[in-house]
């Protein structure tokens, strides 16, 4: 859900404060508490979408413990559906998939309706929710250790989970759908694993493992550039996810 109507802090840093009407910003600011007008000028198309998504993508994220034990709590119960949906010998496909569905939807449903302290909750369960559907949707491509298709298709998911509305601007799908992009782009660049050789990381090639070793490396770097440009133009919430996953691939690399 995009953020309410209402003052948040400027992100032009041109005021105190700025007017946020639920789908944009406006020229209304406040200065020393007083009210005045203050036109933004225009802007290029890319920063134009980014502030559609809602001052989260210029805020940077503050810890919050009851959010994180919400997002904890959403995910317990989320795990607890996905093994009933599993069954007694857990590979019930027909069970998980239709399991984690309604786990996306049930997520969207509390976001759109439920108390604002939930939505924490909900974003974890939407999370949970889709990646288990697209990689027990893959589950034969996963087996024979082809990865990149069901990576692109879950970054492309959450990437349009994040730019819709209900759970819209939401930093850890954002978070979900970058990791996959450097997952997918890990396993392109070192090739297929095939399924003799999934059960036995040794068995990938010296050669083909360096490659995806470098591959994260390089993805981790050109995040780490993006997110400062980012934070550099006011777009401090979006250039401190880019860091957690430039840290994730650099570390993997």
């Amino acid at each position: 859900m995009a953020a309410a109507a209402g003052w948040y802090p400027d992100p032009e840093g041109r005021a105190e404060q700025r007017y946020w009407d639920g789908e944009r910003w406006t020229e209304h600011v406040q200065r020393s508490g007083e009210p005045a007008v203050d036109v933004i000028e225009p802007k290029a198309d890319w920063q134009r979408a980014l502030d559609a998504l809602g001052p989260d993508v210029r805020e940077r994220p503050i810890p919050d413990l009851l959010g994180a034990l919400a997002a904890g709590g959403g995910t317990l119960i989320a795990i607890g559906a996905l093994v009933l949906g599993a069954g007694d010998d857990g590979d019930n496909r027909p069970g998980i998939l239709i399991a984690s569905a309604l786990l996306v939807v049930i997520a969207y449903v509390v976001a759109a309706l439920g108390d604002r302290r939930l939505r924490p909750a909900a974003v974890a369960v939407a999370a949970l929710g889709v990646v288990v559907f697209v990689f027990e949707a893959f589950r034969d491509s996963v087996a024979d250790g082809r990865l990149a298709a069901p990576f692109i298709v879950l970054a492309l998911l959450t990437l349009v989970m994040y730019a819709a509305p209900i759970l819209r601007g939401r930093p850890f799908l954002l978070g979900v759908a970058l990791t996959s992009l450097v997952g997918c782009l890990a396993f392109l660049v070192a090739g297929d694993l095939g399924s003799d050789n999934v059960s036995d990381a040794s068995n990938i090639g010296a050669s083909a493992a360096e490659d995806a070793y470098a591959a994260l490396l390089l993805a981790g770097v050109v995040l780490l550039v993006a997110a400062f440009l980012l934070d550099h133009v006011g777009y401090h919430g979006v250039a401190t996810v880019f860091v957690a996953v430039a840290v994730i691939s650099v570390v993997a690399g």
